[in-house]
């Protein structure tokens, strides 16, 4: 481990010091992650709104293909870096120079792969996306977000070394944007070029942010090796460290996919959608809370090395982390039939009681993101991708299950519950064991009450 250079000085990362993890640091950072990201989600609501009123349902479809093609490439190539990038920084296992060499080196390498695969298999690609009666007539497009889904993966790469230096402001400023470009420039690519203009529109508002984290690392970073200095180790480099993360991915997607074509199935496809409604809020309530909470949690985790001060910091966050989701979740239990109309319609209000039960999971879930973020900045891989490759067994067979025993569509979401509470036990005995972490008396007795509370209100 390198020592972190003063603060004042070019190239340094700040220290987490104590302040930075007090109730102050804690509610400053998560205040302005949850208020940028509202401002991003609703700038993104705009561009959507823009495409479906100017571009009509086909290329509404067309940009949601476009983006899964984009996100997919960018995400699975970047071998999890959004994590492994991050403990390298915060933990101080890697210089930032040596980070930003090797993050530019395996970019340079992908970005030629990639421009490889938008010259000579598009129309392939293009196939497996649309059939063979559509994809001649995008092939063009297909390229075009293939090769600009290199920009997708140096900016997952440029917001990982920023949340490792504990930049929240800075990447919130990055989110905005892209976010902002996008909305700004979807008329425009949408009514002058139509299709093309929305294979354009995927990856457009990156590439501003991109210019300017691009810049702000550079800043940052004084000297350094040659960017042609260990091009293949650069590659192995990231590839041995996050090939984990980048296999749970995968894994994720497959999961999702399995269960949704158990539950179609069992219960047909009306049955599909109020598990998927149910399912996308309750996915959605976590990811509003937890994505803001990992750009300050998991830097910081990473730059604690003694057990006893990670121990605290743990339990701090835990604390923070449920007193934001308790009354959120009572609310999304008293309010679900509501929410479902407002956001669906009437017809999917039997999705109510399956929301009802996943919500049960809510607080065994946020204890188990506090715990997975500490092995995560620990570098512990392998310890969470047990815990990951586990619940997805339990979603599998216990769906598997219920559906062969035909048990209703309500036993998938007891299976759902089922497999975080097994998933708690394993990160709680995991985090004992290898991190020497302990949960005190208070956080202990906060979730258990918080547990208690939201399941008395489930039976009334």
């Amino acid at each position: 481990m390198h020592p972190v250079p003063p603060k004042d000085k070019v190239g340094d990362a700040p220290t987490p010091g104590f302040r930075r993890r007090s109730l102050t640091g804690f509610v400053q950072a998560f205040g302005f992650s949850i208020s940028a990201m509202t401002l991003t989600t609703g700038l993104g609501v705009i561009s959507n709104k823009i495409i479906a009123v100017w571009g009509g349902p086909e290329l509404s479809g067309l940009v949601a293909v476009f983006r899964q093609l984009y996100g997919g490439l960018s995400q699975g190539l970047s071998f999890g870096a959004d994590v492994v990038v991050v403990q390298w920084v915060s933990s101080g296992q890697k210089t930032l120079s040596t980070t930003v060499r090797i993050a530019s080196q395996y970019v340079l390498i992908i970005g030629g792969l990639l421009a490889v695969m938008a010259a000579f298999l598009p129309k392939w690609i293009a196939i497996g996306l649309f059939g063979r009666p559509l994809a001649s007539s995008y092939v063009m497009e297909v390229a075009v977000v293939v090769m600009s889904s290199a920009v997708g993966l140096a900016m997952i790469f440029v917001i990982a070394i920023l949340n490792g230096l504990v930049r929240v402001r800075t990447v919130a400023a990055l989110n905005i944007i892209a976010a902002s470009t996008t909305a700004a420039a979807a008329y425009l690519l949408i009514t002058r070029w139509a299709s093309f203009g929305a294979a354009l529109l995927v990856g457009f508002g990156n590439v501003a942010a991109l210019i300017v984290g691009g810049w702000l690392i550079r800043r940052l970073v004084s000297g350094g090796d040659s960017i042609r200095h260990g091009l293949v180790n650069a590659v192995r480099t990231l590839v041995s460290s996050g090939s984990l993360l980048a296999g749970l991915n995968i894994l994720a997607t497959v999961v999702l996919l399995t269960v949704q074509a158990i539950v179609t199935r069992g219960y047909g496809l009306e049955g599909l959608a109020l598990y998927s409604a149910s399912a996308t809020i309750s996915n959605t309530f976590m990811m509003l809370f937890m994505s803001p909470m990992k750009t300050y949690v998991l830097p910081t985790l990473g730059g604690l090395g003694a057990s006893p001060e990670r121990s605290r910091f743990v339990n701090r966050a835990l604390q923070f982390t449920l007193l934001l989701v308790f009354p959120c979740a009572l609310a999304l239990l008293g309010l679900r039939n509501g929410i479902i109309q407002g956001l669906y319609s009437t017809e999917f209000l039997g999705a109510g009681e399956l929301l009802a039960i996943e919500t049960l999971a809510i607080i065994p879930r946020t204890v188990t993101w506090v715990l997975a973020m500490a092995l995560l900045s620990a570098g512990l891989y392998r310890t969470y991708a047990v815990t990951e490759v586990t619940r997805a067994t339990i979603l599998i067979f216990g769906c598997g299950v219920v559906v062969a025993l035909q048990l209703g569509i309500h036993a998938v979401a007891w299976v759902f519950c089922a497999a975080y509470a097994v998933d708690l036990v394993i990160y709680l005995g995991y985090s004992i064991r290898q991190l020497q972490l302990r949960l005190n008396a208070a956080s202990t007795a906060l979730a258990a009450s918080m547990m208690l509370l939201v399941t008395l209100l489930y039976l009334s």
